[in-house]
């Protein structure tokens, strides 16, 4: 796996479509066929770029389900197509945006997406985490 250059990360968070208004991005989304899934208050939505970002998450969950027995979790395809996923971890409590974007960084969750999660969650945006996926059907 090839790591991203300092000039290809500034083209990245400076790209305007990091900068798109949630609403624009899930009018979009659904115009192009995608479900959008907006986390439910005791969710993580896990986004894996490669085989070997799954693998990380695995060896992540072997602690982090020592420590919360109750929480399991679901992988599907990402849109882009394996192998990247969404994993969305169902949790035994709650957690606030803030917890919800820390705790996908500690499992192995995109850095980027992450990062740019924390960016939109101190603009004040209501849903700072969320995932597009095919919808049912779909020939996307």
């Amino acid at each position: 796996m090839r790591s991203i250059t300092d000039s290809e990360l500034v083209g990245v968070l400076d790209a305007e479509v990091y900068r798109e208004e949630r609403e624009q991005y899930v009018t979009r989304m659904e115009a192009d066929g995608f479900e959008i899934l907006v986390p439910e208050g005791n969710e993580l939505q896990i986004d894996l770029d490669s085989a070997s970002g799954f693998y990380i998450f695995l060896r992540r969950w072997e602690r982090f389900a020592q420590e919360y027995e109750n929480a399991s979790w679901r992988a599907y395809p990402s849109k882009s197509g394996l192998p990247h996923r969404h994993v969305v971890v169902s949790l035994p409590f709650g957690v606030n945006a803030a917890e919800r974007i820390a705790l996908q960084a500690i499992l192995g969750s995109d850095p980027t997406r992450e990062m740019l999660s924390v960016f939109r969650y101190y603009r004040g945006d209501p849903c700072p985490t969320l995932l597009a996926r095919k919808a049912q059907g779909s020939s996307q």
